[in-house]
């Protein structure tokens, strides 16, 4: 009847109708060409002036009836207020007659016959004009009054509030049909409305009480009004709320309530299942745990889950009501946190910049200064007489003996040999307040006692796994290499340090962890690994593939019987020194050459001498720093050195027929293991191992040294080494440490970026780093999170100085992530991660762009 398909309405479509129906209901009483048009807004607006004109008309005549007959309208109210405004301008007595007659034109319209005081002329003739032009404008409109109004019409005379009404209902009429058009199918929208049109036009009696569309519409009206009362009753008592109705906006209301109904009625076996439900639930809403069943009612989470969220939302709440309590956690802001930090970091660079000078000056102050005319002491007169001699001079030993008071503040620090001490120093000599052994693992007992008698403390520097002093002059006899006069490559029995006497006597210790020399954590892996029980922190350098451990094969042979050298080792390393510093770009970097025997590194030596002869420029370079720039050594004497590159030549391997001795010098002796941790330990930036030989070929069953073994694995480890560091970094093998960590790593994988958590091979750990985009072989920037890495140091220098600031120094650039930043906003924190990266990439554009210009 109203062109509206009901097939299957949703409660929109419904409550548009509904309202649809109140409007045409209303139409009767509207007049009928109006109702045709009424829905028009472009009607409505011109029926609108027509009223305000009307109803100012009627406000005019208000103020006029009180003293006027209705003819008065009929008077010209322009031209009686012209002749007014020309008589007040009149001169006295003229003035008063031409009023007078003005005033006496208006007395036959007047009720009473009284005639108006001249104080009353202006205003009325002011209104009296404005009724004339209302009623100018009513009769011009007249015949469309009419014709839209029909008898309602009578002129100034007309109810306008009705007509305001009518005005409404053509509005209401409007937006109702619009609003059934908008949610019905827009293909029968255009005819719905022309059907609408003529009902409340041409067909109106079908809305009158008696006609038959006003029975069907208000049956349907009721019909509707019923079945949304029952589906509220039926959602209160069953607790289903807006589940039984679904989005007003959905199609098929009707049907989905009698699925859901019908559902209900074949689960009622159900229905003590249900009211066990309901019970719980109620207990666990009066228990406060509304968001844990909104959760489960919505299925946003599973019944087997119930627990863990339960007990996440008791720790999240746990957690905001400790965070409230504490104030250093509620009012954290890391901005201050930062600025604290780096004031922190200036501050103990400060004051240890001002300790160095304080003991200088201090130290300083107790130097005498002699003074004009002043004799000197007996002490500083000896040494100013010292001073001045050509020859002849006192031995030092007689010297230091007499001046026992003044040598503390000349030199209140000597740095000499445990034989120098026993050679300048009498044993009366006054003590020391400390004795410091550096290096202590290669200092015979019998050598240190001397020096530790004349202190009174003893610090002992030295590691346990490096060389220990060695007896040159004790050779033993059942060395592998002496039935052919080897005796270069004889064992040599290794002495007692004064290092394993104080750990054997148990003296206190204290384990200095940390490792700087390494600029890549490839080169003190193996060692921290094999020897240091993987208790050395260790820092990983800003490289996804670490390749600072690297193994050259050559095809040489060991001349065992006459030099004892490998002269294609030898050959390559010294290849390798001139390719080094010819190359403008690495020959800044410095480099040692490490041989396992004596007779191999004279050969390096003298092949070295011959090539650079044959380049005095690269001879000069390298002259140019000393010894500094290039040593060649061999495993007893390369402890105490580092250098950015260090070179093996292992010289041992297969001989002209082929034979392999498990005989590698030093190596093989007891002790060997240590001869090796020292040399592999001596590099900054990278190893390079000249060898004719492959791990295969060092057969351990037929030695028992643990050296060799362990130069076996390390040359497996320069092969492996790489794959083995990258297996760590992409990722570790270890998991992040933290949900924090887990939450900032999903974030940034989301977003696109490649991260690799918990980078390094030691204790310590970054803890993720993001992978440069460009060059897949170098992180972009490493990220830190105050979670356990961050609160297992100890102290604030070592957590916000000392760790950085190495770091730095490998190459890093580091962004920190607090956790109650991350709480309390991580989206933002996640923005300015994002910046970090950005800002850091774009920099190294820009400084590689430098490079390339």
């Amino acid at each position: 009847m109203l062109g509206i398909r009901l097939d299957a309405p949703s409660a929109v479509l419904l409550d548009a109708v509904d309202g649809l129906i109140d409007v045409l209901l209303q139409a009767p009483h509207v007049p009928k060409e109006f109702a045709a048009h009424g829905g028009n807004p472009t009607v409505r607006a011109s029926m609108q002036t027509v009223r305000q004109h009307g109803e100012r008309r009627q406000a005019h005549w208000r103020r006029l009836s009180g003293i006027f007959k209705s003819e008065v309208a009929e008077v010209n109210g322009a031209q009686l207020a012209q002749d007014w405004n020309l008589a007040s301008k009149a001169w006295w007595p003229k003035r008063w007659f031409l009023q007078r007659a003005v005033i006496g034109r208006l007395v036959p319209y007047t009720s009473n016959q009284r005639r108006p005081t001249v104080e009353e002329m202006p205003p009325l003739l002011d209104t009296l004009r404005h009724l004339n032009d209302e009623d100018h404008e009513l009769k011009a409109v007249e015949a469309h009054c009419v014709e839209l109004l029909g008898c309602e019409y009578k002129g100034p005379n007309t109810d306008w509030a009705t007509v305001q009404r009518y005005e409404q209902w053509g509005r209401l009429f409007e937006e109702a049909v619009e609003r059934v058009a908008s949610v019905s199918d827009e293909s029968i929208a255009a005819a719905m409305t022309e059907s609408l049109r003529k009902l409340v036009g041409e067909q109106r009696s079908l809305l009158l009480p008696t006609g038959t569309a006003s029975g069907r519409l208000t049956a349907f009206r009721d019909a509707w009004h019923a079945f949304r009362s029952q589906i509220a009753g039926v959602a209160e008592h069953s607790g289903a709320g807006k589940a039984l109705s679904g989005e007003p906006t959905v199609a098929g209301l009707p049907s989905r309530v009698r699925t859901i109904v019908g559902g209900w009625v074949s689960s009622r076996r159900y229905l003590k299942l249900w009211c066990r439900w309901r019970q719980l639930r109620g207990l666990a809403l009066t228990g406060g745990q509304e968001t844990v069943v909104s959760a489960l009612e919505d299925e946003r989470i599973s019944a087997d889950q119930f627990s863990d969220y339960a007990e996440y939302s008791y720790q999240n709440w746990w957690l905001k009501a400790v965070v409230d309590c504490e104030p250093t956690l509620r009012n954290f802001a890391n901005a201050d946190h930062d600025r604290k930090i780096l004031e922190f970091r200036q501050t103990d660079e400060r004051f240890q910049k001002l300790t160095e000078q304080y003991i200088v000056a201090v130290l300083a102050g107790k130097v005498p200064r002699r003074q004009s005319r002043e004799k000197p002491d007996k002490e500083m007169a000896l040494v100013l007489k010292e001073l001045a001699k050509q020859r002849a001079h006192l031995p030092v030993r007689q010297l230091v003996q007499r001046i026992p008071n003044l040598l503390p503040k000349l030199k209140p620090c000597l740095l000499m040999s445990p034989l120098s001490v026993a050679q300048y120093l009498d044993a009366a000599h006054s003590n020391f307040d400390v004795v410091v052994f550096d290096e202590a693992s290669q200092i015979p007992v019998w050598d240190a006692v001397g020096a530790i008698a004349r202190g009174k403390q003893l610090i002992v520097v030295g590691d346990p796994k490096q060389l220990p002093p060695t007896n040159f002059f004790n050779r033993a006899d059942d060395a592998e290499d002496d039935v052919s006069g080897n005796e270069e490559d004889a064992l040599v029995p290794d002495l007692e340090s004064i290092l394993d006497e104080c750990l054997g006597a148990g003296l206190p210790t204290l384990r200095l962890e940390w490792h700087y020399r390494s600029r890549h954590e490839s080169l003190i892996t193996f060692s921290n690994h094999r020897y240091y029980d993987s208790r050395l922190i260790t820092f990983p350098s800003p490289m996804t593939n670490d390749l600072a451990v690297k193994l050259i094969l050559v095809d040489g042979l060991y001349d065992r019987g006459a030099t004892r050298t490998n002269r294609a080792e030898a050959d390559a390393i010294v290849k390798e020194i001139v390719a080094h510093f010819s190359d403008e770009s690495r020959c800044k970097l410095t480099m040692g050459v490490v041989t396992f025997n004596q007779p191999q590194q004279r050969l390096i030596e003298m092949l070295r001498d011959e090539e650079l002869r044959k380049h005095p420029e690269l001879e000069q370079r390298i002259a140019k720093h000393g010894s500094e720039r290039l040593f060649v050594k061999n495993l007893e004497n390369v402890q105490g050195d580092e250098r950015d590159l260090i070179l093996f030549s292992v010289t041992y391997g297969k001989d002209a027929a082929g034979k392999m001795a498990m005989n590698f010098g030093p190596i093989n002796q007891d002790g060997g293991q240590r001869r090796l941790n020292v040399a592999i330990t001596r590099a900054r930036t990278g190893v390079m191992i000249f060898s004719s030989i492959r791990p295969d070929d060092i057969d351990l069953s037929k030695t028992r040294s643990t050296g060799v073994s362990d130069l076996k694995n390390y040359l497996e480890f320069a092969i492996t080494g790489p794959r083995a560091l990258v297996e760590q970094a992409i990722p570790t093998g270890l998991e992040p440490d933290s949900p924090l960590e887990i939450e900032i790593l999903r974030a940034l994988r989301g977003k696109g970026w490649t991260v690799h958590p918990q980078v390094g091979c030691s204790g310590y750990r970054i803890d993720m780093a993001i992978v440069h985009p460009h060059q897949q072989g170098r992180y972009l920037l490493g990220i830190e999170c105050d979670g356990a890495t961050y609160h297992s140091l100890p102290t604030a220098r070592d957590r916000d100085r000392l760790r950085q600031f190495v770091l730095e120094g490998l190459g890093w650039t580091l962004h920190r992530v607090w956790s109650t930043d991350w709480w309390n906003d991580p989206e933002r924190e996640i923005e300015k991660l994002e910046q970090s990266i950005n800002k850091r990439l774009a920099t190294d554009s820009s400084q590689r762009s430098g490079y390339i210009e």
